[in-house]
């Protein structure tokens, strides 16, 4: 693989400096300035680049002399480059599952908790006079620091299963979606192998997707 950078170089042409237009590549497409660019055999002249708030880099130029305005994903895409897509929305990384350790740590450190802040208020009050300190649960059904444990572990146990509902139907999204785009590259090879006469070989692959 090339280490050429992909910086604009200069040429001198007869006794003129000429300012050479940065060669884009599949794995090195990066627009980040106004300039002269060239992919293959198209000449990209970029003649305004902007960010979003979300750091999406918006251009706009002329494409061999087309006017166009896009994002730099969509660019790719217009040249038939593969780009990543980083979902950061409903994806299974952002639901969190708690393992039975993990909840047996959370509901310790609950308890630990309410029970340091029973005895510092305990301590303050003690300067004033003897109080009795009551709980109730939701239904202000009179309850203690055992009882509000045992909702707190409910609790936590009733959102786990939540989660792992969302993250098993999240993954159920992502492998449908993997699987359609699959079926789809194997119908344009059909079709591309089709064309070409290969009959027997496409007939295989359709096999392969009845399978």
């Amino acid at each position: 693989m090339s280490n050429k950078s992909n910086k604009a170089e200069t040429v001198v042409k007869d006794n003129a400096t000429v300012k050479q237009p940065v060669v884009l590549t599949a794995e090195k497409f990066t627009i980040t300035e106004v300039g002269t660019y060239s992919y293959n055999d198209t000449v990209i002249n970029v003649t305004d680049v902007t960010r979003d708030t979300g750091r999406k880099i918006h251009i706009s130029g002329t494409i061999n002399g087309e006017a166009f305005k896009s994002d730099i994903m969509t660019l790719k895409k217009r040249f038939g480059i593969e780009t990543k897509v980083y979902n950061t929305t409903g994806t299974t990384s952002t639901v969190k599952v708690l393992t039975e350790e993990e909840i047996t740590k959370k509901v310790a450190s609950f308890a630990g908790s309410l029970s340091n802040c029973l005895t510092g208020l305990n301590k303050v009050l003690s300067g004033i006079g003897n109080f009795v300190i009551t709980f109730t649960d939701n239904e202000n059904n009179d309850t203690d620091i055992s009882g509000l444990t045992s909702i707190y572990r409910e609790t936590l146990i009733a959102n786990n299963e939540e989660n792992k509902r969302k993250r098993a139907e999240a993954e159920a999204k992502k492998k449908e979606k993997e699987e359609t785009k699959e079926r789809d590259k194997l119908s344009k090879d059909i079709a591309t192998l089709l064309k070409s006469g290969n009959i027997a070989e496409a007939m295989q692959i359709l096999q392969s997707m009845q399978n």
